[in-house]
Order: structure tokens, then sequence, then C-alpha cells
């Protein structure tokens, strides 16, 4: 009986986890001074006092490169500049 219970613990934690990973990402915000939208290419570039935040995270850069995959979900995000901060 031990053996069952500790089973179906373990049954329970890992579908609570799938439960949490399967869980939307939070939403990303960029604001810039220009922007370049290339959906072809799935990729999108920003220029000028950038400022790209997610879930408490806040990244400033000169240019931001944000590449998505066919779906639209982010894959990469490449920040340049003198200096990038987060």
């Amino acid at each position: 009986m031990r053996a069952r219970r500790s089973l179906f613990g373990l049954l329970f934690g890992l579908c609570s986890a799938a439960i949490v990973l399967a869980a939307e990402a939070p939403p990303v915000t960029i604001e810039a001074d220009h922007a370049v939208f290339e959906e072809q290419q799935g990729r999108s570039t920003y220029r000028g006092h950038v400022v790209v935040t997610r879930d408490g995270l806040e990244i400033r850069a000169d240019q931001v490169t944000v590449v998505t995959d066919a779906d639209g979900a982010l894959q990469r995000v490449q920040a340049q500049g003198a200096p990038v901060t987060f």
C-alpha cells in the first residue's frame, strides 16, 4: 500500500509540473523609437532607446532584434548597444 501512495504522489507531482510548464509564457513588451518588421523572415528590429520587458525583467539597448518561429512564438532576442543593461 505504501508503494502505491508513493507512485500516486510521484504521478501527481509530474502532472502538476506538466501543467505549470504548459502555462502560457508572460507577454513581452517592446518600446522603441523605430521598428522594422520582416514577417516573412520572422524577424523584427527595434532601434533607438529600446526597452524590452517581460515578467519583471527589463532590457535596455540601442538595438534589439527579435526572432520568432512560423507560429509567432518567441525564439531569440538579441540586444546591441553601448551599453546593454538588464
